[in-house]
């Protein structure tokens, strides 16, 4: 890194640092023809999304409020197969050819269980989805994709308090053999 960024970065206040690691400075994405822009600038149609997701599953309970309790797992379990299948190259496969792997729901759970990125994906949200009371953030996006593809394959992740009580609570630590630690204090020397 250039001494001079550095120095800029040793100047920022706390929240300055927080929001240039979050979105980058606005000097950061001069070249031209090639977005820079890091994935949590989607955040804001993401959390329009999961609020739509939370209404969905209310509006289901409140028609049947002895309904099926998977309902919310179910659409988060849609949804990661979506992205994961909507995304795909076509040179892959086809949308058509996709229908005719699943033979129910249960197909593509296990689809989803077998990939760890989308499984913590999956989890992290049903987990966070469950409190009623939570709003969620633009940058929760991010930080539930970094979990995705670190908790996995890392030794040791360092999420903010609040995730590291959801992935404790949804046991991905010991399903994943990975160290949770709140805070960089926390680390051994």
């Amino acid at each position: 890194m250039p001494r001079e960024w550095s120095d800029a970065f040793d100047r920022l206040t706390p929240s300055e640092f927080e929001w240039a690691n979050l979105a980058g400075l606005d000097t950061d994405y001069g070249v031209a023809g090639i977005d820079y822009r890091p994935s949590h600038r989607l955040g804001d149609e993401w959390v329009l999304e999961q609020e739509a997701n939370r209404e969905r599953v209310a509006a289901s309970q409140a028609r049947s409020p002895n309904g099926d309790p998977s309902t919310l797992f179910r659409l988060i379990i849609a949804r990661q197969l979506q992205l994961a299948t909507g995304e795909a190259p076509s040179a892959l496969f086809e949308p058509h050819e996709v229908q005719h792997w699943f033979q129910g729901p249960v197909d593509g759970v296990s689809l989803i269980a077998a990939l760890p990125t989308q499984e913590v994906m999956s989890h992290l949200l049903y987990d966070v989805h469950r409190d009623p009371k939570y709003r969620f953030r633009q940058q929760d996006r991010v930080d539930i994709l970094e979990l995705a593809l670190t908790m996995p394959y890392c030794d040791v992740v360092i999420p903010d308090k609040h995730w590291a009580s959801h992935v404790r609570g949804m046991k991905l630590d010991v399903e994943y053999d990975t160290t949770v630690l709140s805070g960089e204090s926390q680390l051994k020397k």
